[in-house]
């Protein structure tokens, strides 16, 4: 387990999200995305990456690991990845999810809960700028009961009038849910691990869900036992949505001579976050 110490924490803090939000649009590059092979800690990070997805391919299969896999963590850990996470799954068109009669928000393969935890506080924020808000359900569905065990455990509503609803589910089997009964839908790191025939299955249990619109963030590297798409908007447009913003960024901000993230918790990867709205 990496250990988020103080410096670990204190660096997070002065990454440039922290005053802009979507700061790793405008810093990315296909020449950073080159120049990371240069850096010896990539590299490294890579190696051991790569060996861990294919003992995870080799041991079992990766839809057998994210269910069964005790993935129970403390809240120090859980601040350090929502804090950390926050760098590449960012805050895509999440005004839209404060805007007046926003009911209902699923976050689809939620984890945790941090990103969870993070609309809710975003949510928050805008209503308490606006002088709006209203009651508000987000519901995360999870298929690790561990990782829904933590999500309930350490989310907090930052505005009484939101309220969580965490489920451990299988949702390729559906959605205990009517049809759009969500307003939006949030889906980060799920499409990667799965198959094209999963894929294309939650994928319309996700837009059966979702009334408006969704968020996705998702990897476009490729590793053993992942499936990244260039073209996710293959996925939706036979369900009724239609990709409206795509961003590629890396995983943290691109520096040839430091480190960022102090923990080392990831390569320095090549990732997407895309809106789609229902036509």
């Amino acid at each position: 387990m990496f250990d988020p110490t103080p410096e670990a924490f204190a660096a997070l803090a002065t990454w440039p999200n922290a005053k802009d939000p979507l700061a790793a649009i405008g810093r990315y590059s296909e020449m950073q995305r080159a120049l990371r092979w240069l850096k010896p800690s990539h590299r490294k990070a890579h190696r051991e990456y790569q060996q861990r997805r294919a003992d995870w391919v080799r041991e079992r299969d990766f839809e057998t690991y994210f269910k069964d896999t005790d993935r129970t963590i403390d809240r120090r850990h859980w601040e350090y990845l929502k804090a950390r996470k926050s760098w590449y799954i960012m805050p895509f068109e999440w005004d839209r999810f404060a805007q007046p009669g926003v009911r209902r928000l699923l976050d689809l393969g939620c984890g945790d809960g941090d990103v969870t935890q993070r609309m809710a506080e975003w949510i928050a924020r805008r209503w308490k700028a606006s002088g709006g808000g209203q009651p508000l359900e987000i519901v995360g569905i999870d298929l690790s009961e561990s990782r829904i065990g933590n999500a309930r455990r350490l989310c907090v509503p930052p505005d009484p009038r939101i309220r969580f609803t965490f489920l451990a589910a299988d949702v390729t089997a559906g959605l205990p849910y009517p049809e759009r009964y969500f307003d939006y839908g949030v889906c980060s790191g799920v499409f990667e691990i799965l198959d094209d025939i999963s894929a294309a299955k939650f994928a319309k249990a996700l837009c059966d869900s979702v009334e408006k619109g969704i968020h996705i963030e998702d990897l476009l590297d490729r590793y053993p036992g992942g499936f990244p798409r260039e073209d996710l908007g293959g996925l939706l447009r036979p369900n009724g949505f239609r990709v409206t913003l795509r961003s590629v960024v890396l995983t943290e901000p691109f520096s040839l001579s430091t480190e960022p993230d102090l923990c080392h918790l990831w390569p320095i990867l090549r990732d997407q976050n895309l809106w789609a709205d229902r036509v």
